[in-house]
């Protein structure tokens, strides 16, 4: 398990962003709250690693990065992400002819394992 601390030192990010993001996409449910604390799992975790990815790039607004990190957090390698001019997010595998970001699941994975889990 994981808490919000954890996360943002993870991302390189404050705890108030993440906050933020989760306060403006009240349809994701991510993490569990315990007492006053919200805690997360792996899969959790790395849904907000990988939205945090995408927002550094602005590839949207927190209510459309979750939900596309929700749906990739549990694949491996390397993902693409575009957006094309006034479309939505599109994620693939292999590499768009549209401007991209790579997302290299791997390695955000590992970035989050460095930090010890509670």
């Amino acid at each position: 398990m994981f808490d919000t601390r954890q996360i943002a030192r993870a991302c390189h990010i404050g705890e108030p962003a993440i906050r933020q993001w989760l306060s403006r996409s009240p349809g994701i449910a991510i993490g569990s709250i315990n007492g006053h604390a919200r805690t997360y799992n792996e899969f959790d975790a790395m849904t907000i690693v990988i939205a945090a990815e995408m927002l550094r790039h602005r590839l949207g607004r927190p209510h459309e990065c979750l939900p596309i990190a929700q749906a990739i957090a549990d694949q491996t390698g390397t993902m693409w992400a575009c957006r094309p001019h006034g479309g939505d997010i599109v994620i693939t595998a292999d590499r768009p002819d549209c401007v991209a970001i790579a997302i290299p699941l791997d390695f955000l994975r590992s970035r989050l394992a460095t930090i010890p889990a509670k």
